[in-house]
Formats: structure tokens, C-alpha cells, sequence
């Protein structure tokens, strides 16, 4: 019987980054898997990853390389031993290898940093107005994306570290044309605090408030709630190019770093005049555009967004519609409303690896 890859992900919060998928994961040892949420989502879960696997091609899992036929086949067998969790861990061991990350710098192998997303739901207005003044933006049609891909095969002399599928499909640019004397020129496209020169240009969806706008942002989709009850669920369509940079790196002056979250962030902007809002915010040069969502969130590999059983991770070295287990530390709140934690506890589940984000880069994320 053919054994096939799961990708295992241990907890955690200096070696040399990450450069090579090859590199990315060794083989592991197999674990006493459990899992601490219902077995129904975990179905749901198979059911929505089909569409991450749909097509020809391959998933590289570090040095090993799995046809998506093959893997196709064994999720759709151990899928049918989703009965119970000893028959389903049971088939696991029979059919999968063990595959462990490269980590983060300071753990090593297994470790990974894991942070929360979620689909958050904001209010908002269809015209702007003195308390929903920032839009949310369609993608431009000026927005052009260069895939260095492309080239991989023709130049091999090219500065083209990650390597997917046998191309540089992680490596994209993003830019606008320029006109330059008798020729156009791919220049970078407009940052955050640029972000002005697209207004006029039809390209609002919706308008809300400049800090709800910046976290809808992090997430990638969510829903707009207009006054009458009427919404508008959004999701994502494209981003200006640039790199993601956390806002929170430049108010360790103000919270502390242990501290640091999106409610301590939040609670430190609402205090802040509109300018020094502004000023922080453009900070990160990223800027992300939306598009009207008919049905549920969907991911960078098509599927649709599973609770609790969907991961982001870094797609240059990590793929899409994998098996993965994982094991974090959960926080507790005692109130809906506190910004730290009471307690923490220790939780383990499977997920699939079906999403990517700005923020997600490298082996320990």
C-alpha cells in the first residue's frame, strides 16, 4: 500500500532563513493524533479542500514531490473512515507520511508562529461621510502583474530563489505602466499613502471607517453593514504589490511587545487625532483590493473557507489543499470585551493548508 504526505505542524511562537523548497519540511515521526473539535467540520473541511486540488499537477513537500491524482485518491479514502476518529486516525497511519516544517528561526523544526484570522463584520455606507470616510476599492484596471515565472525556464541567470511546480510562481510583481519617452515602463504601483490618486476613478465598493478598512484589510474579506439591515460581503481580488509591514513594530514605544495585539492596537488608534492615525497606518505600503462575494469566503486555492479548519501559510514553500495537523495554545477570555487572555490552553485539530497572506512568509508561519 502507497503511503502519501500529511504535512504535521507543531506549536510554537537562530538559524538562516528559509530559501529553499526543498528545504521546507524532512520526514517526521508519526504522533498520537488528536483532535479537540467536532468530527462534522472536520468533513466539511474534505468536502470545501476538493476544489484546492482540482486540476493536474503536483504538491511538492519538501524534497518529495505527490501527483494531485494520487493525493486526490487517498484524502477521498481516508475521507470515507470519517466515522470515527480511531478508524479515521487509523487509516491516516496507514496511508500518509509524516512531513515536519522547517519552523521558526528561534525553535526550529516543528515551531511555527500561529496567529488568528477571522471574517470580521463592519458597518458602512454607500457615499462617504464624515465618520465612514475611507473606501473600499475594487481592483484598478491600470494594476498590471508580472510573473517572473514565466521567464524561469528561458533565463536561468535570473536572481529566482523559490521554485513551485518547477517555476518561480511565488515570485510576482506588481506595478503600473508608465510612459518613459517612446516607451512604458512597469514602475511600482501606488502605496497606502498614495492611495488617493484612484479615488474618482469608480472604483468604490463601499466606505467605512479608516481602521475598520485597515484590519478588513489583514483578514482579506468580511462583511459591510449598511444602515436599512442591506450588506455587502467582500472578499479578496488583488494587492498594490508591496510588502506587508505590521503596523504594531512601530508602537513598541506605546505597547509594549507582549502586549501587542490587534485589540491593544485598536484601543491605541481610537485615542489618536485623524493625521497620526493616518501617519501610522501608511506605515504598511501594502494595500489590498476587494470584490463583490456572492456565497462564503474563498482562499488562495479556490476552496471555501472552513472555521477553525482552514491555514494560511507561505505558498512558495508550503501546498495548497495539504493535510495538516496542528497543535497551539488557544486563549481563554473570561469577557468578551478584555484585551489580554485569562488563561490559555493547549488544543490540537487538522486543518488544511489552503490559503496565503501578506503577513505569511517563511517557514515558521
Amino acid at each position: 500500500m502507497r503511503r502519501l504526505l500529511l504535512v504535521l505542524l507543531f506549536a510554537g511562537c537562530a538559524r538562516a532563513p528559509l530559501e529553499s523548497v526543498g528545504d521546507a519540511m524532512r520526514p517526521g515521526d508519526a504522533d498520537a493524533f488528536v483532535d479537540a473539535h467536532p468530527l462534522e467540520t472536520l468533513r466539511d473541511a474534505f468536502r470545501r479542500n476538493r476544489k484546492a486540488l482540482a486540476g493536474e499537477g503536483d504538491l511538492v513537500f519538501g524534497s518529495r514531490t505527490v501527483s494531485k491524482s494520487a493525493y486526490r485518491e487517498a484524502l477521498a479514502r481516508l475521507e470515507e473512515k470519517l466515522t470515527s476518529w480511531p478508524e479515521f486516525v487509523t487509516e491516516l497511519n496507514a496511508r500518509f507520511d509524516v512531513m515536519e516544517v522547517y519552523g521558526t528561526q528561534d525553535e526550529g523544526w516543528g515551531s511555527v508562529l500561529v496567529t488568528g484570522y477571522y471574517e470580521p463584520e463592519i458597518e458602512g455606507s454607500r457615499r462617504p461621510t464624515p465618520k465612514f470616510s475611507e473606501p473600499l476599492l475594487r481592483r484598478p484596471r491600470d494594476l498590471v502583474t508580472v510573473d517572473l515565472g514565466a521567464y524561469f525556464d528561458r533565463f536561468e541567470s535570473l536572481p529566482i530563489q523559490k521554485v513551485e511546480n518547477g517555476r518561480a510562481a511565488a515570485l510576482t510583481l506588481r506595478g503600473r505602466l508608465q510612459e518613459s519617452g517612446q516607451e512604458l515602463r512597469v514602475v511600482p504601483y501606488w502605496e497606502r499613502g498614495e492611495r488617493r490618486n484612484l479615488l474618482g476613478k469608480g472604483l468604490e465598493l463601499a466606505w467605512v471607517d479608516p481602521v475598520d478598512a485597515f484590519f478588513l484589510q489583514i483578514q482579506g474579506s468580511g462583511t459591510v453593514r449598511f444602515p436599512g439591515g442591506r450588506f455587502l460581503r467582500l472578499g479578496y481580488e488583488a494587492q498594490n504589490g508591496h510588502p506587508y509591514k505590521p503596523v504594531g513594530a512601530f508602537l513598541l514605544d506605546v505597547i509594549p511587545l507582549e502586549e501587542m495585539s490587534m485589540q491593544r492596537i485598536r484601543e491605541y488608534l481610537a485615542a489618536q487625532p485623524r493625521e497620526r492615525v493616518e501617519e501610522i497606518l501608511n506605515k504598511n505600503p501594502s494595500y489590498v483590493f476587494f470584490q463583490k462575494l456572492p456565497g462564503e469566503a474563498v482562499t488562495f486555492s479556490g476552496a471555501e473557507v472552513t472555521p477553525g479548519r482552514t491555514v494560511a501559510t507561505d505558498r512558495g514553500f508550503f501546498p495548497k489543499g495539504a493535510l495538516a495537523w496542528l497543535e497551539v495554545e488557544e486563549p481563554r477570555f473570561a469577557d468578551p470585551k478584555a484585551l489580554a487572555p485569562s488563561e490559555w490552553v493547549r488544543a490540537a485539530r487538522f486543518v488544511f493548508d489552503q490559503d496565503t497572506g501578506g503577513a505569511i512568509r517563511g517557514g515558521g508561519r
